[in-house]
């Protein structure tokens, strides 16, 4: 608005534009700077784009991005923001967005943060900035965005947590016809579960309210797992892995946001782990279960919590839940401890209609953790020792089950990292499926190798004298080309420098790799063989000059 030729004066409008972007970028840096991976690693999440045009477009008020702890929300919401209102080639420039921290503006001045009170003294003057834009619509260049994050239920106490999502309420239904603003959310299942409850009785609100298209029942949420695109993108921003060589089992769990921040930090620890076997995905569980349990407020309580549901688990024998009837009074002990595991996603609350009245349940929301805390009570119960009878145990009670895989690798894994060899060669007589078997010798293997990086020569010569002599045994039982046996070969020949070891795990090789018809493995092979060193046991025939003859 131009008063005279010699001066210039902002529209209120773009006043507030220029205001609105100052606390956005705010809030976008913040987020930057806290985000568990350099934020360059990070990715937009497509579905969030669909959903948020969709949202835009349509006859709408308000929208939400729900899901558990740890899932990228607020990241997605930065690059969401940057692409639809700031990037060059952004679809609504024009439109005035306030990214908002709800929990940084709950704790500074505005200590009773009402939203519509907080709009009106940002337009100032005394003025309802809804009232100002909406009977001048002239006034507007463009659509107000309001987006909403950091409704932290750990900072804002439940009751006061409460007060502000009703204050949210009611500007949305203050803002009826109005439709040039939208409002969008971002918070926890847990949050969303009690918004919903305050606006489930309005017809209104309902009607108002696009739930996204991505809604996911069994976790109260419509943020979807990482893409195997999405996983591919940010991987391929790890310097050091191959995207196409990832372990699938380790690529599940990339699936989950919190995950990569688990991975990265590893990294920074200076751990290095083989993303293509199945050994990162342990130390992930137990990075997750460390940071979140191990090292929070209420460890010893929460312990208990969770050990209590599993023995209520394997009673009621229905997966990894159980009815909340049953655990009332360790909830009431333990309250902050229960609440918190609900919140940090470890724990979810469910209504199970397998009754003629539904009934509550809680559950572990990712079974990988589950897994953990029923290996962590099975070896309680064994005293904290690894030995053949739990593995004997494990075997038996968990027959034709997927989980006895699992718990077998906790239970080496638990070996190996104590410096327990003992338990490792009673693991390797084990009688199982050819396929199981085949898997739980590369996995002990795997993590031998990883453990021998660490230049613990009293730990390679533990290796040298009793494992090679217990895996030849069980090796030369198995089938040569079943699975995992050339990976088996391979690692067995990496973890020895003795000469007649090295001469078995080459012949064998070479062998499979005749019955392959692999000539550039065989010749690789022979190479070996020939360049083998002295200490051998006298062999009748060379291995390098019979696979000499066949190769040629």
């Amino acid at each position: 608005v131009k008063d005279n030729p010699g001066e210039f004066v902002l529209s209120k409008w773009d006043e507030l534009y220029y205001k609105a972007r100052s606390v956005t970028n705010m809030t976008s840096k913040a987020i930057r700077n806290k985000s568990s991976i350099p934020y360059e690693y990070t990715v937009p999440r497509e579905f969030a784009e669909r959903d948020f045009d969709y949202f835009y477009n349509k006859d709408f008020c308000f929208t939400a991005f729900v899901s558990q702890p740890g899932c990228g929300k607020s990241i997605l919401l930065t690059h969401l923001i940057d692409k639809s209102f700031f990037s060059e080639h952004a679809l609504y420039k024009n439109d005035m967005v306030w990214f908002i921290d709800a929990n940084t503006l709950y704790h500074s001045e505005y200590s009773d943060f009402d939203l519509e009170n907080w709009l009106n003294e940002q337009l100032g003057g005394g003025k309802n900035f809804i009232n100002y834009f909406n009977d001048d619509p002239l006034r507007r260049k463009g659509k107000v965005i309001l987006v909403l994050d950091g409704f932290d239920e750990v900072s804002i106490k439940k009751a006061q947590l409460k007060s502000l999502l009703n204050r949210i309420a009611n500007f949305i239904c203050a803002s009826e016809g109005c439709d040039w603003i939208k409002v969008v959310l971002s918070m926890r299942s847990t949050t969303w579960i009690d918004f919903y409850e305050q606006i489930r009785h309005s017809a209104y609100l309902k009607s108002k309210l696009f739930i996204g298209n991505q809604v996911m029942m069994d976790y109260f949420a419509n943020v979807p797992p990482l893409s195997d695109k999405e996983i591919n993108q940010v991987l391929s921003k790890f310097s050091d892995i191959d995207v196409t060589q990832v372990n699938q089992k380790l690529k599940s769990q990339f699936k989950y946001p919190f995950y990569l921040q688990v991975y990265y930090q590893l990294k920074e620890d200076g751990k290095t782990f083989d993303y293509r076997t199945d050994l990162p995905f342990y130390e992930l569980i137990s990075g997750f279960v460390s940071e979140k349990i191990n090292l929070s407020q209420h460890y010893t309580e929460k312990i208990l919590l969770l050990k209590k549901i599993i023995v209520l688990s394997k009673q009621i024998k229905k997966g990894n839940l159980v009815y909340k009837e049953n655990l009332l009074n360790d909830i009431t002990v333990f309250r902050e401890a229960y609440e918190q595991l609900l919140i940090d996603g470890i724990l979810i609350e469910e209504k199970l209609a397998d009754h003629i009245m539904p009934k509550e349940v809680v559950r572990f929301i990712h079974s990988d953790i589950y897994e953990y805390f029923l290996f962590i009570q099975i070896i309680d119960n064994n005293q904290r020792n690894i030995n053949n009878d739990l593995f004997e145990y494990l075997r038996i009670e968990y027959s034709r089950n997927p989980l006895r895989l699992q718990l077998l690798q906790w239970a080496v894994r638990h070996a190996v990292i104590n410096n327990n060899i003992t338990p490792v060669i009673e693991a390797l007589k084990l009688k199982l499926p050819s396929k199981e078997k085949n898997k739980l010798m590369l996995f002990i293997l795997q993590l031998l190798e990883f453990k021998s990086l660490n230049k613990n020569k009293g730990f390679n010569r533990i290796i040298d004298e009793h494992l090679h002599d217990a895996f030849l045994k069980e090796i030369m039982q198995l089938d040569l080309l079943g699975p995992c046996y050339k990976e088996i070969l391979k690692t067995l020949k990496r973890l020895t420098t003795q000469p007649n070891e090295l001469m078995i795990y080459s012949s064998l090789l070479a062998y499979i790799a005749v019955l392959e018809l692999d000539t550039q493995q065989l010749r690789l092979e022979i190479a070996d063989l020939k360049n083998i060193g002295g200490g051998l046991q006298k062999w009748l025939v060379k291995p390098a000059d019979a696979f000499s003859i066949i190769y040629n």
